[in-house]
């Protein structure tokens, strides 16, 4: 089996691009929407009115606004995505539909009239992208899929500067893992980035909010990590099922800064209006960086890594409502539009659709004593059309889409 054939570029391409698409519904490498029965009704605009152990994710001078000695907070955010695009020159497919269990548990504890403390575990991206019956040119079927989790604990602090303005900070701690699979039709082979794991340290949140009479403002700070993300490369002729494996190879993913503004204004007891406005550097990912291993010392020989991305930076203008049925009653209801990240060059199936994209949101929460119920839906879609024409680094020319529907759910005790 010869590792080092140049069209195996064309399947090396497509997995590495796996890596890219964590939410097909997204652009980047997270979701727009994520976790949060509370907060995504209003379509995620929560930098300026988050006020509980939720503001680690949001904007953690949040935590500033708890009440009592505490909080605790549990969501739950099944989502269900599917992709469809060009996989190859002459043939257009849809992907299975993906589940990813996304969620969160995130407490919070006032440790005293000056400071808040908070703590939190969740999911911070995930997908289930997969292909199923990806011929090749001897009619064999094969497999393009991306399995990815992004999981990240965090520990952060707010307290109030004077009773308008709030500061807090967050330290992050965030695991990536992924098993990525693609298609190269010619050769009839199959590779496989298996068992992909690795950490970083060394992400920080930042957040101010100010709130004086019936208006709030938010400025939220997310500082750029990189993770490296080490596994096996796997290479297989279909149909036989059996492998070469390459060990050692590395992926380097960057999770770039994001600067987030938001507003709300409460024009009256029952409605409440909620903005925010942010910026994602996304153009700072110029290039995938894979290193390791014979397989992936050949390909960078052949030129052909590492593999350009040329991203567009990142703008999301969230738009919510609330509105108050009793003191006890919420009804929520958002729109997301989100700006296009992947370059129409470099469009392929498994990354976000190469077009602006668009969420909607619904949803309602109710107070129950010391507990409070939140729930809301999210359907977000996107579509462009894409113009790379390579077969060597596997960009195909067509109309590509993508879209979700999200159910989020969360209970929250306050002591």
């Amino acid at each position: 089996m010869n590792l080092f054939n140049k069209k195996t570029l064309v399947a090396l391409s497509a997995a590495t691009g796996c890596l890219l698409s964590l939410n097909a519904y997204s652009a980047g490498l997270e979701k727009n929407v994520n976790w949060s029965g509370k907060y995504n009704g209003v379509a995620g605009a929560a930098t300026s009115s988050v006020s509980d152990s939720e503001g680690l994710i949001f904007n953690p001078a949040g935590l500033a606004g708890v009440e009592g000695k505490g909080d605790v907070h549990v969501n739950f955010s099944p989502t269900f995505s599917q992709f469809e695009g060009p996989v190859s020159s002459t043939q257009v497919a849809k992907s299975v539909t993906g589940f990813s269990p996304l969620g969160g548990l995130t407490a919070a504890y006032n440790l005293n009239n000056n400071y808040v403390l908070g703590a939190g575990i969740f999911v911070s991206g995930g997908t289930q992208a997969r292909y199923d019956n990806v011929l090749t040119a001897n009619g064999s079927e094969g497999i393009a899929q991306s399995s990815i989790k992004l999981l990240e604990g965090t520990l952060g602090v707010a307290t109030k500067v004077t009773d308008e303005l709030s500061v807090g900070l967050s330290w992050r701690i965030s695991h990536g893992s992924a098993n990525l699979s693609s298609v190269v039709k010619p050769t009839n082979q199959q590779v496989s980035f298996e068992g992909f794991n690795g950490w970083d340290f060394a992400g920080f949140r930042l957040g101010a909010q100010y709130r004086k009479q019936n208006l709030g403002l938010g400025l939220s700070v997310r500082t750029p990590l990189s993770l490296k993300l080490e596994g096996d490369t796997k290479l297989a002729v279909l149909p036989n099922p059996s492998t070469s494996q390459d060990s050692g190879t590395t992926m380097k993913a960057t999770f770039p800064l994001v600067i987030a503004l938001g507003a709300d204004w409460s024009f009256n007891s029952k409605l409440k209006f909620i903005t925010d406005l942010s910026y994602t550097n996304y153009a700072a990912n110029k290039n995938l960086d894979i290193s390791g291993g014979a397989f992936i010392a050949g390909l960078k020989a052949a030129g052909a890594l590492p593999i350009p991305l040329n991203w567009h930076d990142l703008y999301i203008l969230r738009l919510g409502s609330e509105f108050s049925l009793d003191s006890n009653t919420v009804l929520r209801a958002g729109y997301a539009l989100i700006s296009a990240v992947t370059n129409k060059d470099s469009a392929r199936a498994t990354f976000s659709s190469p077009g602006i994209g668009h969420s909607l949101t619904l949803g309602a929460g109710s107070r129950f004593g010391n507990l409070d119920a939140n729930a809301a839906l999210d359907y977000s879609f996107a579509s462009g059309t894409g113009t790379g024409n390579s077969l060597v680094k596997g960009l195909f020319p067509g109309d590509y889409r993508s879209h979700s529907y999200t159910a989020h759910l969360g209970v929250a005790y306050n002591y």
